[in-house]
Formats: C-alpha cells, structure tokens, sequence
C-alpha cells in the first residue's frame, strides 16, 4: 500500500507537483497522459469489436450509442501521479 502509517500527503511532493503545473493552470503534460490513456481505451474497444465481428457470423455490430468513438465523454474520477 502506498500509504501505510501515512496521515498526512508529502508536501515535498505536493510542492514539486504545485511548482510544475504552476499551482494546477498547467497541467499540459498530464493531459496528454490522458489523452493517450483514452485513446488506448478507444482502441482496445475498436479491436475488441473487429475480433468479434471476424469470428462469428453472427456477430453484431454495437448500437450507435453503446460505441466508444471521439465523441465519447469520460468522466475522471480520481488520478494519481506516482514519481520515483
């Protein structure tokens, strides 16, 4: 576990974050990291549905509205940025 016998965050690290992101109006490079996480979802989704469709006939396509495309909105639930 992360934060066994931990009460309270490291505030070097908060600090280090803080400095980084200029206080949080900056989060370039974790939205990118984002980005890509979503993008990875959209293509496990996309291959995970050609694999059906090529190995059935019977395989249908998922209705317009269950599909994951670029539109698709995700809602972040928490995040976690781990530094070594």
């Amino acid at each position: 576990m992360l934060c066994v016998g931990k009460t309270n965050p490291d505030q070097d690290l908060c600090n280090g974050f803080n400095e980084e992101t200029k206080n949080g109006s900056d989060m370039t490079i974790y939205e990118m990291l984002l980005d890509a996480a979503l993008n990875s979802i959209r293509d496990a989704y996309n291959r995970k549905v050609n694999d059906q469709l090529d190995a059935s006939p019977d395989a249908l396509l998922p209705t317009a509205d269950s599909q994951i495309t670029d539109k698709t909105e995700f809602e972040l639930i928490t995040w976690l940025v781990i530094r070594h």
